[in-house]
């Protein structure tokens, strides 16, 4: 080895060592140990427990809701009134009712990334919308650059939901069209109704468990695709690089299959089928499933 090479090692060994003494000894004096890079607006927050703001809004009724937040969970579920209660970083998401839409927005327009180095653990930045059991919501609408998304037992008659970064779940749940666009992150609903979803993952798993579906419709890059327990009357499942899996209550003969993986196996009702498969249904459902690089497993 070159002796100026086995020099710039030592000096890079040095440094970085020289780094990580001067992080720990900044936590130990109190800094803060997480940041947050925002893209937008050019600036590197520090993310501390002291500056935490957290509060509870009493909304009054609404029917429909927008929400647009940077770096934070977002949880919609049952409550006993109309409110909202937030905990969040440096400052308070604007809230309002706007003649009966839900509106929740952060202040500035920033697009901000969230880096943890593990010394402590502080508290996950969330906003929690509570709504009466027995109300159905119009139309709602969420946009989170960095977070995971919550639905629990809420009636949707349209439902729009577009993550950068985090995972998407659905739960007990009634939905008339849905639509989901997801860069990276996990999607999954449990025991959900739906007329129509529409999902669009990049990098993340799709699964539906104990669920009823009319329509589904799904496009994912690269991820595995997972349906247990469900009714479907139609599917249609295009997927890059990923295995699917579909484990549909009916009967077989009820279908139009139209299934084919490029480069994996395919099996329908545990036949192995080569690696194309059609067939001709009696009751206008349908499935069609096509896969690039990945095996597909279909079941009655």
């Amino acid at each position: 080895m070159k002796k100026g090479l086995i020099i710039t090692l030592i000096i890079c060994a040095v440094l970085f060592a020289l780094g990580v003494v001067m992080v720990i000894a900044g936590w130990k004096m109190g800094a803060a140990t997480d940041f947050d890079i925002d893209l937008v607006n050019r600036r590197i927050h520090s993310v501390n427990e002291k500056n935490m703001k957290s509060g509870e809004v009493e909304t009054g009724a609404f029917s429909d809701i927008d929400i647009d937040m940077s770096a934070s969970d977002v949880n919609i579920i049952e409550g006993d009134s109309f409110k909202v209660v937030y905990k969040v970083y440096e400052e308070a998401p604007e809230i309002k009712n706007d003649n009966g839409k839900l509106i929740i927005k952060e202040k500035e327009n920033s697009k901000k990334f969230r880096f943890h180095l593990g010394f402590e653990e502080l508290d996950d930045s969330h906003v929690d919308i509570f709504i009466p059991k027995g109300t159905a919501i119009n139309e709602c609408k969420v946009d989170i650059n960095a977070g995971d998304l919550l639905i629990e037992t809420q009636t949707m008659a349209k439902l729009d939901v577009d993550t950068d970064a985090g995972n998407i779940k659905i739960n007990e749940s009634e939905l008339g069209d849905a639509l989901f666009k997801s860069n990276a992150g996990n999607l999954s609903l449990n025991d959900t109704k739906a007329d129509k979803i529409d999902g669009d993952v990049d990098y993340g798993n799709f699964k539906i468990e104990d669920s009823e579906i009319t329509d589904l419709t799904l496009d994912t890059d690269a991820g595995n695709t997972k349906i247990e327990k469900t009714r479907i009357s139609n599917v249609d499942i295009k997927a890059d690089a990923g295995n699917v899996k579909l484990d549909i209550i009916g009967e077989m003969a009820d279908y139009s299959i139209d299934a084919k993986a490029d480069f994996g196996n395919l099996k329908i009702d545990g036949e192995k089928q080569g690696n194309k498969f059609s067939f001709e249904g009696k009751s206008g459902k349908s499935i069609k499933v096509n896969a690039n690089a990945g095996n597909i497993d279909i079941d009655f």
